[in-house]
């Protein structure tokens, strides 16, 4: 039979993820739609429960990219307020699937600690950019003496031939190499899931721009004869590793305003009443808002809050 269900996703980025992953899953058997709200980052599905299973479900989404679907109740769990989220995670209970348990603020915490993380490691590794650019500036103002006259060049023979190396070039591809493909790694790995699905995604286009200019720029820096008749060719290590920064910190500001806003948004459905008084059988009854059916006439006395949407029949 066929069954709708809705399910919180981790590592939803931009616009590009949710087409992906509805065409990820939509090619699971058994499935007959698929929705992806980006705002939310959740999925929801409908499919043949006889045919696919929450397994089959996960699988697809893991092989899309860095994604993982969290299995379990249906509903909110998006990241809370970095300031309130250890207190909200305290008191979500785990949930028990056919794939073990899952608490799902836990987990979205922990992404969002592991990018903090991340962006401060980014933001250290970047500083020998930020000085060396602040360095190139003062010298184009005849302020300081040019860091490739400081520095000299790197001579390497290689039987008959001769290969000079520029040792500031060399410094920076041994500063930009470990920051690039360790601080890029998730959208390194987000870009080789989507090219292997035949799809592209934002991480697509970020990946390739800077690993171009990596690759450009250590061509340069270990066989500078290859550009020889362009003339002096220059290096932009500086653009991939400032690039893959950027883009990390965006999506740190980014969780973090999610989180603020998804947080007052709780708190507002937390004032909506839990209960309603229903005339049920000339008596009244106090009965959980979710009990309320169609055409019951609810009572709202004095003081109280109103507990579902109507038409007033009596009193004002």
């Amino acid at each position: 039979m066929l069954t709708k269900q809705t399910f919180p996703v981790i590592g939803i980025h931009c616009a590009s993820c949710k087409v992906l992953l509805e065409k990820m899953v939509g090619k699971v058997a058994g499935v007959s739609s698929v929705n992806v709200n980006f705002a939310t980052e959740k999925m929801t599905v409908e499919y043949d429960d006889a045919k696919a299973s929450i397994a089959d479900l996960k699988a697809a989404v893991n092989k899309a990219g860095s994604y993982k679907l969290i299995a379990g109740e249906e509903g909110d769990m998006v990241l809370a307020d970095p300031a309130t989220a250890a207190a909200q995670a305290s008191h979500v209970p785990a949930h028990s699937t056919g794939g073990g348990h899952h608490d799902h603020a836990a987990l979205k915490r922990a992404e969002y600690l592991a990018l903090v993380a991340k962006v401060k490691w980014l933001g250290l590794a970047v500083s020998p950019f930020v000085i060396l650019m602040i360095w190139m500036l003062l010298a184009g103002l005849n302020l300081v003496t040019p860091l490739h006259m400081l520095i000299p060049e790197l001579q390497i023979r290689l039987g008959d031939a001769e290969i000079k190396l520029q040792l500031l070039f060399l410094l920076q591809f041994m500063l930009a190499t470990p920051t690039l493909f360790i601080g890029g790694s998730d959208i390194f790995a987000s870009a080789w899931a989507a090219a292997k699905a035949r799809a592209a995604n934002m991480d697509t286009l970020i990946a390739i721009g800077t690993f171009t200019a990596w690759l450009f720029s250590s061509l340069v820096t270990f066989f500078p004869g290859l550009f020889a008749g362009a003339g002096q060719s220059d290096v932009f290590f500086e653009a991939a590793v400032f690039i893959i920064f950027f883009i990390m910190l965006g999506r740190l500001l980014e969780a973090r305003a999610k989180g603020q806003a998804n947080d007052a948004i709780q708190k507002l459905l937390q004032l909506q009443a839990k209960e309603a008084t229903v005339i049920r059988d000339g008596g009244e009854v106090r009965v959980p808002i979710a009990e309320v059916a169609h055409g019951d006439i609810i009572v709202v006395k004095p003081g109280e809050k109103v507990p579902v949407d109507g038409e007033i029949v009596q009193g004002s």
